[in-house]
């Protein structure tokens, strides 16, 4: 019988670890990572410029720009708001803006010191009526208007105001800058544009008020303001004699009257909805007159003054304003090609018991003749029927649309009213 051995047991004991070998081995995998970074970062550095110019790419470097005061926007402004005057121990700090309201109260500095003058040619008119006030000895108001004085002759002083409570009066009261006050006289008042020009004798204010007082200059130039910078005075916002400093954002705006038409000057500057007063442009010229207009908005907004001096003119000779009563819009060559109908002046509204009303003119008929003279813009419009008689017939060519939806050519001849 064979015998039978038993299993044969092992005991496996477990290896003494080599510390020293795997602090060494660690070691190397460390020295060899490092080694290998390096090599791809030298084999990047020298791939990128010739990937680059493979690719077109060239890597832009980064630029630190610091921009003085003033400095912004240099080349692109034709007449910028002159600069803030920088003395030698600001000039250190020229190269960077560390203190922005200070910059800030700059810019409204220079703008006080521009309205300097122009703010001395601001007057106040007064409507006078009934008798003397048996309490103060003073006749009693119907209202205050503002206004600007715009020309002095060698006998006068002419000045361009609003005219809402002028209208009920014919005697007045002129405050000057200086705090004078005299009797003032009206020239002509217009309702259609809310403004009149009202005369003031020279001999009424003495040597030393004239010295005190100034006189504003009128633009002659609608063009090339937007994004301007302009300065608001009078009472843009319901207070008088303030300041305000802004930029012209918008001139495409229009103000339309009857047998006129004119530019807004739109700003960026908050006023009041009731406010008036002058925009002056860098140079202290009045580019525009702030008028009440009814509308619901808060921002500033001027009539061209340059649009509005051949109305000034006519106002200051004491003339009637010619009135035909339509309140028109300029068809452009463009809109006109594009609509397919005649260039010329299309009449939105036709006001009632108006000479153009008599004549059967109506609302959609374009005009495109005065008289002997094609008319194609309301400002030749304007400027044709001014130069009208009063109480004479002139004859008004014009298109009308058919009921075929066809423009047809028609003669109507109307009297030329005066206001």
């Amino acid at each position: 019988m064979k015998e039978e051995y038993p299993f044969i047991k092992e005991t496996i004991k477990k290896e003494t670890p080599d510390v020293g070998a795997q602090v060494r081995r660690i070691a190397t995998l460390a020295v060899g990572g490092v080694v290998f970074g390096i090599c791809a970062a030298l084999s990047m550095a020298a791939f990128l410029p010739v990937a680059g110019g493979i690719m077109g790419v060239t890597p832009t470097p980064e630029l630190q720009v610091t921009l003085a005061p003033g400095d912004e926007g240099e080349e692109e402004s034709a007449a910028p708001m002159p600069e803030p005057s920088v003395s030698a121990e600001d000039s250190e700090q020229a190269g960077e803006i560390s203190r922005p309201l200070e910059y800030y109260e700059h810019i409204y500095e220079e703008a006080l010191h521009i309205s300097e003058e122009p703010r001395k040619a601001l007057v106040q008119v007064s409507a006078m009526r009934g008798g003397e006030n048996l309490l103060d000895e003073s006749l009693l108001r119907w209202g205050d208007e503002e206004g600007i004085i715009f020309l002095c002759s060698d006998s006068n002083y002419y000045i361009l105001s609003t005219c809402e409570s002028l209208l009920k009066s014919d005697d007045f009261r002129v405050t000057f800058s200086n705090g004078d006050t005299v009797r003032g006289y009206l020239c002509k008042a217009d309702a259609r544009t809310g403004l009149a020009v009202v005369r003031v004798p020279v001999i009424s204010l003495s040597e030393e008020a004239r010295r005190e007082i100034s006189v504003a200059k009128l633009s002659t130039t609608c063009t090339g303001l937007q994004a301007k910078p302009a300065i608001a005075i009078g009472s843009p916002v319901g207070d008088y004699d303030a300041v305000v400093y802004g930029m012209i954002t918008s001139v495409s705006g229009r103000y339309t009257v009857a047998d006129a038409e004119y530019n807004y000057l739109t700003t960026d500057m908050k006023g009041s909805v009731n406010g008036t007063g002058m925009l002056l442009d860098a140079q202290g010229d009045v580019i525009g007159f702030i008028l009440r207009t009814g509308e619901d908005s808060d921002i500033i907004r001027a009539v061209s003054v340059a649009q509005l001096r051949p109305l000034v003119q006519t106002l200051s000779n004491g003339e009637d304003i010619r009135y035909l009563g339509i309140r028109g819009i300029t068809v452009t060559e463009a809109r006109a090609n594009a609509l397919k109908i005649p260039q010329g002046i299309y009449v939105d509204s036709v006001e009632t018991d108006s000479p153009a009303m008599r004549a059967g003119i109506l609302s959609g008929d374009i005009i495109t003749g005065l008289g002997d003279a094609e008319v194609k813009t309301m400002e030749s419009y304007t400027d044709r029927l001014q130069k009208l008689s009063v109480g004479g017939q002139t004859m008004v060519r014009l298109w009308r649309r058919g009921a075929e939806g066809v423009y047809g050519e028609m003669k109507l001849r109307v009297t030329v009213d005066g206001k």
